[in-house]
């Protein structure tokens, strides 16, 4: 219900769009095969009424985020993808779009595309349309701001994420900054 209202809200504002993580497992019920997939249809059944309630509140589309992590979903491209094909095969009564953050990828990936940013740009523009970014450090410590000082150390620079964008089919994407004003060491000073 809670989704729903916010459906609401969102749709007395203007908005077009409202969504989050597509679910978070507990490792028990991730490591087990069966449970798994028995939650996965549980959480499509759940987003498919939330998408009902949201066509209703005037809303174009519902989103999930991926995540880093397998029990979180999306950890890797190829895994965005499978999910996000079950989604829109579940034939939602609005559509259930990924909203893809391009540094979420899994940095123990034996596939360095899926720690890549610009990997992460080229392919889910046409799936993804609001894509956050936000300034990552070639160390992969992220949620940086696009300021002269972490844009000088940081893998995302204007051009080179323009042509992947445009590589990867974007048209019409939002393209968000992730703020994160989180209090962490060593930058709280």
């Amino acid at each position: 219900d809670w989704f729903k209202t916010f459906a609401d809200i969102i749709g007395d504002l203007g908005g077009k769009s409202v969504g989050t993580q597509f679910a978070i497992f507990t490792y028990k019920d991730f490591d087990d095969p069966a449970r798994r997939e028995e939650l996965i249809k549980i959480a499509i059944d759940c987003w498919t009424e939330v998408a009902e309630h949201a066509a209703g509140a005037g809303l174009d589309y519902v989103f999930w985020e991926p995540m880093s992590i397998g029990r979180e979903f999306g950890e890797t491209i190829a895994e965005c993808m499978k999910l996000q094909d079950r989604l829109t095969a579940a034939n939602m009564a609005i559509p259930m779009w990924m909203m893809a953050d391009i540094d979420h990828g899994d940095v123990t990936s034996a596939n360095p595309d899926d720690y890549d940013p610009y990997a992460w740009a080229r392919a889910v523009p046409k799936v993804s349309p609001i894509i956050h970014i936000k300034q990552s450090l070639m160390d992969k410590g992220g949620h940086r701001p696009f300021t002269a000082a972490f844009n000088a150390k940081g893998r995302i620079q204007p051009e080179p994420l323009l042509k992947a964008f445009a590589e990867g089919g974007a048209v019409d994407n939002e393209i968000c900054l992730e703020l994160s004003f989180k209090e962490r060491e060593p930058n709280d000073r």
